[in-house]
């Protein structure tokens, strides 16, 4: 009787593993779905339409060194008819424990029309997705950067080598929050302390940095070795979201970057923080781009 109930338990808990397992990835699979979703409604309708739909009610998008209301701003925007083109498709996804929030990153190119072949821009996007109360999955934020390269397209989507694992333990999601934004502060602190946009302890190992204008630097390894140029960098605070696991959030602000020779952008941040440990926050994804 005791072996009986002895396995019985062992096979509960290997069947509540693997229904985790699966349940976070589907949700991985929904939330990549969503982003493709969106980019073939853009090339279907437009880039106005294409936001409307799939921003979340709070989702937030940069103009000028400013994050506004991403919803408010498009609709602000005149329907007229055009036939230029922004097309994206993701190479990379990583989410949460709780399968609440996560984020996607790839190439995308900009077409003056829909029947061009060769694009007038190119560059890398970066989105943070969170799934609505209804199940879907909305676009919270989202921040692009310029490189000029040509893209070979591709339906293959990277994981994270280091995904996360859920935790029995509740959270206090609040106290979690609070945290990482003194976090978020503090880094901030000592980057304007320096003038600098980086500093390789606060990252992960899986730690990716994209610049307006250069190649993403990819890996702890690269990242120790950028040389970011003679640029000064002034950073504040804006907001942060955490996931309901408390092992994924985003934070976002604005950046003054100060060019040899006095011109001051203005700018925005997105960093991506991660737990990959169960208790240290680290950068797994540093985006600066200017809008």
């Amino acid at each position: 009787m005791k072996v009986t109930r002895f396995l019985w338990l062992a096979l509960a808990f290997l069947s509540a593993g693997c229904f985790a397992q699966h349940k976070s990835e589907t949700s991985w699979q929904e939330m990549v779905k969503a982003e493709r979703a969106f980019a073939a409604y853009a090339q279907k309708t437009n880039t106005k339409q294409a936001f409307l739909k799939f921003m979340a009610r709070n989702g937030i998008k940069f103009q000028k060194g400013e994050a506004m209301n991403a919803i408010q701003l498009f609709e602000a925007l005149p329907d007229t008819e055009s036939n230029d083109w922004l097309s994206w498709w993701p190479v990379f996804a990583d989410m949460a424990s709780s399968d609440d929030l996560g984020y996607t990153y790839g190439p995308w190119q900009y077409f003056t029309s829909k029947t061009d072949s060769v694009p007038t821009a190119t560059g890398f996007f970066s989105s943070v997705w969170q799934k609505q109360p209804n199940g879907e999955w909305k676009n919270l934020v989202d921040l692009g950067t310029s490189y000029k390269t040509n893209f070979s397209r591709t339906e293959e989507v990277a994981h994270a080598k280091m995904p996360l694992k859920k935790l029995s333990a509740k959270v206090d999601k609040t106290q979690e929050q609070a945290a990482l934004i003194a976090l978020d502060k503090k880094y901030i602190a000592e980057l304007n302390q320096q003038s600098a946009s980086f500093t390789p302890t606060y990252y992960s190992t899986e730690g990716r940095i994209h610049r307006p204008n250069e190649a993403p630097v990819i890996g702890l390894n690269e990242i120790r070795q950028y040389q970011e140029g003679d640029k000064n960098f002034s950073f504040s605070y804006l907001n942060a979201e955490v996931s309901a696991a408390a092992d994924m959030a985003y934070t976002y602000g604005k950046v003054a970057v100060k060019l040899p020779g006095g011109r001051i952008i203005n700018a925005n941040y997105i960093r991506i923080w991660k737990k990959e440990d169960s208790s240290t926050w680290k950068i797994i994804l540093d985006v600066i781009g200017m809008s």
